[in-house]
């Protein structure tokens, strides 16, 4: 119990009261007395108050620091293929970090106790695969927003591979809240902590289908997209050099309009592959020497776009750009 200030102070000067009535030492002024008193109830307050605060800190769980999170990726300087390479890769290394979780508690458990190193150790673990997972989920976010749009085949794999995530990420709390309550808590959980493991490495192994298949499809899906733009037979065929010319301004322009927001979706594609084909055709009706190298650098400048190799395309139009000739002024 806190001895409150005033009965501190009383009781302090009856002592001093006391010792100069019973020894020859001289007596301190009353001045004196009180600032002692006031010092050594500092004194008093501290030592309790540290007391109590290091009796609170006694009971509470000491959990590890929860770990940073993954790498800062620029998505905008991914290609489709690099991105879903990458989501590939963090799916997998979440599934790791989720089965040593796994693990990590069914080893914790198995003497049907815990102690507070084992809650510690665990707890560690488990907050490794919640990061991997959230990663993970970031990056798969990053590929609806990016290319969505196009394959439905890849966000139907995608939209499973992340409810196989969700699912492992809620059995991960469930072991996580058990933890955080401490090593008694835990140890009566047993059973809980048990079903928990299991349930991760049973879903681990029915998800391994759809992630087999993730990066397949999306290559599948690259090729024929690619094959969709690069056939798009020309629609306008310019009567002359002027006309060829104003077409390759036009393709130009069209595609950075539509980098405008950092990507590119279906309709914008449609309309830069037909512009390039009507181009391409022009040029090898009325381009000449000059400008028969431009055809091929648009076929090859509709394929990266095509194949969301947008990065790629962005810096190759630098040098397209370059080396057009100016646009005919308009009459």
């Amino acid at each position: 119990m806190k001895i409150h200030f005033s009965n501190f102070v009383i009781l302090t000067l009856l002592v001093f009261s006391l010792v100069a009535c019973g020894s020859a030492e001289p007596t301190l002024s009353v001045d004196e007395q009180v600032m002692t008193a006031v010092a050594a109830t500092a004194t008093a307050e501290a030592s309790f108050e540290n007391a109590v605060s290091d009796a609170v800190a006694a009971t509470v769980v000491a959990m590890p620091p929860t770990p940073t999170p993954g790498p800062t990726v620029e998505y905008y300087e991914l290609s489709e293929e690099e991105l879903a390479a990458l989501i590939d890769e963090a799916v997998e290394e979440a599934v790791v970090a989720t089965e040593a979780s796994s693990a990590a508690t069914t080893q914790a458990t198995s003497d049907g106790t815990m102690t507070s190193e084992e809650v510690y150790e665990t707890a560690a673990y488990v907050y490794d695969a919640e990061a991997a997972i959230y990663y993970a989920e970031e990056l798969i976010a990053a590929y609806y927003d990016l290319y969505g749009a196009y394959a439905e085949d890849v966000l139907y794999l995608l939209t499973a591979i992340e409810d196989d995530l969700d699912t492992l990420i809620y059995a991960l709390e469930e072991v996580e809240d058990i933890l955080l309550q401490g090593a008694e808590v835990a140890s009566t959980a047993i059973a809980q902590l048990d079903e928990a493991a299991s349930a991760m490495s049973t879903h681990i192994a029915e998800s391994q289908a759809d992630r087999d298949q993730f990066l397949e499809q999306v290559k599948t899906n690259l090729d024929s997209r690619e094959n969709t733009f690069a056939d798009i037979a020309p629609g306008e065929i310019a009567g002359d050099l002027n006309g060829t010319l104003t077409q390759l301004h036009d393709y130009l322009d069209t595609i950075k309009v539509s980098f405008g927001d950092r990507k590119i979706d279906p309709t914008e594609m449609f309309q830069i592959a037909q512009l390039g084909a009507n181009a391409q055709a022009s040029i090898l009706a009325n381009g000449g020497p000059q400008l028969q190298n431009i055809g091929g650098s648009i076929d090859g400048l509709t394929r990266q776009l095509s194949r969301g190799e947008w990065p790629q395309a962005n810096r190759s139009l630098g040098g397209f750009e370059a080396s057009l000739p100016s646009r005919p002024s308009r009459r």
